[in-house]
């Protein structure tokens, strides 16, 4: 279903959404040249969050400043623990590997990067930071953490008879009915 007029869907996007092909273009060669934790790559994902238009929620002042309570600073502090969550899991696509069983550190992963409260990514930290977590997962590991716009993922999940899981909130992982 996805695949039907791929090349036609995949040349009209690249043909509106320049900009974004550039960043992660750029985002993906940093990405190799340095590693997805390093401190050289921080400022790769925030010029990727901000180009996807994230800036507003990131919040007030410098993005960059890596000391006191700034983004990057904050980012930082969420890399280190997303690190340890990930370590053992394999980075690969998720066909080559069984997702059930890094479900756990997977989740606790993309928890750490939505959660609200104080250290949170998003400015107001009485809100998650859902958008921008999947984006940063997606950029440590493009091939196993694979980012759906809204629409595709409606229609993924139409077609495939697919829903959130029974009483997620959060809307998180999907199950196959």
């Amino acid at each position: 279903m996805i695949l039907e007029r791929a090349d036609t869907v995949v040349a009209e996007y690249n043909r509106v959404g320049r900009r974004y092909n550039r960043v992660v273009d750029a985002i993906y060669k940093a990405r190799e040249t340095s590693g997805p934790f390093s401190a050289e790559y921080e400022p790769h994902i925030i010029a990727g969050l901000i180009s996807f238009d994230m800036g507003r929620t990131m919040g007030a002042g410098d993005k960059y400043e890596f000391t006191g309570t700034g983004f990057r600073a904050r980012l930082r502090a969420k890399m280190h623990i997303v690190r340890e969550r990930l370590k053992g899991v394999p980075l690969v696509c998720p066909d080559q590997t069984e997702l059930a069983s890094f479900q756990n550190a997977i989740t606790e992963a993309y928890d750490c990067l939505a959660a609200s409260g104080e250290g949170a990514l998003r400015g107001n930290q009485y809100r998650q930071f859902h958008v921008g977590a999947t984006k940063i997962l997606h950029w440590i590991a493009p091939a196993l953490f694979i980012v759906l716009d809204r629409n595709v993922a409606s229609a993924f999940r139409r077609h495939h008879h697919m829903e959130f899981a029974s009483g997620d909130t959060q809307k998180r992982p999907l199950r196959v009915t």
